[in-house]
């Protein structure tokens, strides 16, 4: 189980943007449609749905022209709320629909026989768009984030708009330190993770970040304190993140030997398991406290789960 969360990052802008989506014909019981819309208010949406249709349409033009005058009745709805809040719509709202024929249908005061079985619909969304209230506007459909809400789609292009529309697993990393084991018959060594104690020290709760875009990856660099400082790579369309890190040299006048670790904090149910590679081999399953090849008597609870990693590691659902 994971528990993605709307993410909406601080913004000045409050302009109400919809998406439009419908899947022709996608129920193979009775070849009914789906409408899909979903609409965003600064960085994230706040309003969704997903709906099969009353009727069957003949076309995806159709389709399309229904899923939208779904979509525009909940935009009137929604700049009404807004009014009663104090945070009205200055200008008319968009909403994003990737079927031409649909849009030219809606703005064509021309009837002929294959539109008139939906001409109520078809006079109510000209009308609000006569009034300014509410505008159709063609966009890609690689860019129709309503897509989601309509039809199933491809690992890659759902993460991609799952993204796009604010919806992430929160995730918090940082860098922590045990202090090291001596003088207990086995020390601490370069091949040897053995804690003394089990609470680390965390290296710092405020982190300074510099942010480098460009066409195929964002940079974020960070400085967790004098000597451990960490890029993380973000690349375009792909589904994983990179994090190369430095550290050293370590501060040794105090006479304290130092295991550095990083943590990952998520709200993922893994039924603890989590995977590691270190020397980009095939993943290794891993489950806290357990040994698939023997009964594990857990002396070392820190100690014993931890895993050097110097390639990848990934963590899935059960």
């Amino acid at each position: 189980m994971v528990d993605y969360g709307v993410k909406f990052e601080k913004s000045q802008s409050f302009k109400l943007l919809g998406f439009s989506d419908s899947d022709w014909a996608g129920s193979v019981d009775d070849m009914r449609s789906t409408s899909g819309h979903c609409f965003s208010l600064g960085s994230g949406i706040f309003s969704w749905s997903s709906k099969k249709q009353e009727v069957v349409a003949q076309s995806t033009a159709e389709a399309e022209f229904i899923a939208a005058t779904t979509a525009v009745n909940q935009a009137l709805w929604l700049r009404k709320i807004m009014c009663d809040l104090h945070m009205e719509q200055n200008d008319g709202t968009e909403i994003l629909v990737d079927n031409q024929a649909a849009i030219a249908i809606s703005n064509n005061p021309v009837f002929h026989r294959k539109t008139k079985h939906f001409n109520i619909k078809l006079y109510f969304l000209r009308e609000v768009q006569q009034k300014g209230e509410v505008t159709l506007i063609n966009c890609k459909s690689e860019n129709q984030l309503a897509a989601l809400f309509t039809k199933p789609l491809p690992v890659s292009k759902f993460e991609l708009l799952r993204q796009r529309i604010g919806v992430d697993v929160p995730v918090q990393q940082s860098y922590l330190w045990y202090r090291s084991s001596s003088n207990f018959g086995q020390n601490s060594g370069a091949y040897i993770f053995r804690p003394d104690g089990s609470s680390p020290v965390i290296v710092a709760r405020s982190v300074p970040i510099k942010v480098i875009r460009g066409p195929l990856v964002d940079e974020i660099h960070q400085q967790f304190n004098s000597w451990i400082s960490q890029v993380i790579r973000i690349y375009k369309d792909k589904e994983h993140v990179e994090l190369e890190f430095t550290i050293g040299s370590i501060p040794i006048e105090d006479s304290v030997g130092k295991e550095v670790i990083t943590k990952m904090t998520a709200n993922m149910a893994t039924d603890k398991v989590f995977y590691t590679d270190s020397n980009g081999r095939d993943f290794l399953k891993r489950v806290r406290d357990h040994r698939a090849d023997w009964d594990l008597n857990v002396t070392q609870p820190v100690a014993g789960n931890y895993y050097p990693v110097t390639f990848s590691t990934q963590s899935f659902l059960n």
